[in-house]
């Protein structure tokens, strides 16, 4: 009788564990919207954060907080085309902690097509709605999927210049896949065929006197070996 009784003991004081467990976990997982923190990296679109916490409240956290599935939230936001990469987690006070980076974009497009998007540096289209003011690179002509790569290439190479940056406001792409680069500060093209040339063009535009006015030319090739070549 007594070890029935040790017995039955022990199977209620393991229940009773398991409940409280169940319990503890239950609370754990129960959070509320002032428990989130939104944390953003390299964004470009103001009010960002905002943004992705409105989405997280409206079309997760309002359906049930006690059945939060970080993994699920992840896949939510790395779905979003302007989401670069997501990580979600609780600390240990039981907050959570959305960590969101925004896709980085570095080239505007407008095709052939008539299409109008955006490129990242992944080479990912990004929708025109969602950058309706981004101060981005230009680029238009003859742009289709066959030379839409070099475009990215040639746009990352600009954008992670410093002084290219500055200095191209705007790509224009010929039928012959020649690009003439516009600068912002004068009122000639530059032209080019290869992404190489760059180098070329920061050491012509870095060494040019202040006597010479290239501004009378209209075209200043790039495209020959040791020399530039002036169009009036």
């Amino acid at each position: 009788m007594i070890n029935l009784f040790k017995t039955l003991l022990g199977v209620l004081s393991i229940v009773l564990l398991l409940f409280l467990f169940s319990k503890l976990e239950m609370e754990y997982n129960k959070i509320n919207i002032k428990d989130v923190q939104v944390l953003t990296e390299d964004y470009y679109s103001v009010g960002f954060d905002k943004e992705i916490l409105n989405d997280i409240t409206k079309d997760i956290l309002s359906i049930d907080t006690n059945r939060i599935n970080l993994h699920d939230v992840e896949e939510y936001l790395n779905k979003k085309n302007k989401v670069e990469s997501a990580e979600v987690y609780f600390t240990i006070d039981k907050k959570l902690n959305i960590n969101v980076q925004e896709r980085m974009p570095v080239l505007k497009v407008n095709n052939l097509k008539g299409d109008v998007f955006f490129l990242d540096t992944n080479f990912v289209k990004i929708k025109k709605s969602i950058y309706k003011d981004l101060d981005c690179l230009i680029a238009n002509g003859f742009i289709d999927d066959e030379n839409l790569f070099f475009l990215y290439d040639l746009a990352r190479e600009i954008y992670f210049d410093s002084f290219l940056k500055n200095f191209i406001s705007q790509i224009y792409v010929n039928e012959d896949n020649t690009v003439e680069l516009i600068p912002a500060l004068f009122n000639h093209k530059i032209v080019i065929n290869n992404i190489s040339q760059l180098k070329k063009i920061k050491i012509f535009y870095n060494k040019i006197n202040n006597d010479v006015d290239i501004n009378k030319y209209s075209e200043l090739k790039f495209m020959f070996n040791k020399q530039v070549v002036a169009v009036e």
